[in-house]
């Protein structure tokens, strides 16, 4: 139960904020390509992520790294989680650490930090997305921001990413899915293309990115309707474009992965 809304930040290079609103609620386990940096504002959020759960609650600050499989609910106990979250990209975030004198896109070991000061710097900026006329206040505002928590809480890019260190044959399936995301390929012709038997791939994939392959294509055809969704498509189009059994499927895979409905998600662009 509850509501999250989409909230476009283009004076950002295109990122993406979300405020939401749940009592009890279960994602799908779900990476994102971008970073996600997010402010719990009442109730707690745990994650199962890096093999452990993880605790979040009011007045902490959540952050993931690209790529990095989670699976984030409403904690046992809570009355409710409430939380905003903006998706900064690679880009970025390179950016900005380069303007500290960083190399490369920073990288985060803690998945919560308590710093006040800093969460208080995120609440005024997300205080201000959805006002109009304010370009320079959000840049401002959301720069410093992520500036401050790159200086207190990250480490330089030294380490290979970690699809670098996945085994060949991953990679290749991964790359086989993410540039056809809704292709209808099977099992086996999956396996084919890693040069493994079909039982062997499903160990390795999930060893490897921490999803099956059919919960990381699930993943990707949400990613490419939100790209839909964004370029004006109604959710029935999405939903068959998308490779969704039909609309209510897309409704409720969406909801898992993204928290709002595809209507939801696209009146934020309109």
């Amino acid at each position: 139960m509850g509501r999250a809304t989409v909230l476009p930040i283009k004076e950002l290079q295109g990122t993406e904020a979300i405020s939401a609103r749940f009592r009890h609620h279960r994602f799908a386990p779900r990476f994102h390509a971008t970073y996600v940096v997010g402010i719990t504002t009442a109730g707690a959020e745990r994650s199962w992520v890096r093999g452990a759960w993880h605790m979040a609650t009011a007045g902490t600050i959540s952050i993931y790294n690209p790529g990095e499989v989670h699976r984030s609910e409403t904690a046992p106990g809570a009355a409710c989680w409430h939380y905003q979250a903006i998706y900064p990209g690679e880009p970025l975030m390179a950016q900005i650490a380069a303007d500290l004198g960083w190399s490369g896109a920073p990288r985060f070991a803690s998945l919560t930090v308590d710093d006040p000061a800093l969460y208080r710097s995120f609440g005024a900026a997300f205080a201000v997305v959805c006002k109009p006329g304010v370009a320079l206040e959000k840049q401002t505002q959301f720069i410093t921001a992520l500036a401050h928590l790159i200086q207190r809480h990250a480490t330089p890019a030294t380490q290979a990413a970690p699809a670098a260190l996945e085994p060949f044959a991953i990679a290749r399936v991964r790359r086989f899915l993410e540039a056809a995301p809704a292709c209808n390929a099977d099992l086996d012709e999956l396996a084919a293309i890693a040069g493994l038997s079909p039982c062997y791939l499903l160990r390795a994939f999930r060893r490897a990115v921490g999803l099956t392959p059919a919960a990381y294509q699930a993943k990707l055809r949400v990613d490419l309707a939100c790209r839909l969704l964004r370029a004006g498509e109604n959710a029935a189009a999405v939903a068959e474009q998308a490779r969704f059994c039909d609309q209510s499927h897309l409704n409720r895979v969406f909801k898992r992965h993204i928290g709002a409905t595809p209507g939801q998600y696209r009146r934020g662009f309109l």
